[in-house]
């Protein structure tokens, strides 16, 4: 063998290793990234795919303005660091699993205050929002 062909034979293996190395410590930083937001651990924080049935009757899909002889039928807020939906009597009827932090700063806001919501159409349309 030449004196030519192994010097190229080692700085080709050579190369091959700080590659895998520069791809390993790259999976290594994208993994560690996903796994932490805030300081957590993204598992706590994982938002679940969840249904919520909330029956609509034909009067309901109109695009008729929302019936105002009720002021709201339903507030939209944070719950536990949660989204939980109340009824307009204050009584927590369900739960969303979308943990807060994962939203955007103006979303987490609109959450504090409270959403007021008028119809099933506007409270399904709410739902599909942080719930993907």
């Amino acid at each position: 063998m030449k004196k030519e062909d192994s010097a190229f034979t080692l700085y080709a293996a050579v190369c091959s290793l700080l590659m895998l190395a520069i791809l390993f410590l790259t999976l290594f930083t994208v993994k560690k990234s996903e796994r932490s937001i805030d300081g957590q651990e993204t598992d706590t924080l994982a938002s679940q795919t969840e249904y919520v049935y909330v029956y609509v009757s034909p009067e309901d899909t109109s695009d008729d303005a929302p019936d105002t002889s009720a002021t709201y039928g339903w507030i939209v807020r944070e719950h536990e660091e949660r989204i939980g939906i109340f009824n307009a009597d204050n009584v927590l009827i369900h739960v969303i699993e979308t943990h807060i932090k994962t939203l955007p700063v103006a979303d987490r806001d609109l959450l504090r205050e409270g959403i007021k919501v008028n119809s099933r159409k506007e409270l399904l349309a709410i739902i599909e929002d942080y719930t993907g």
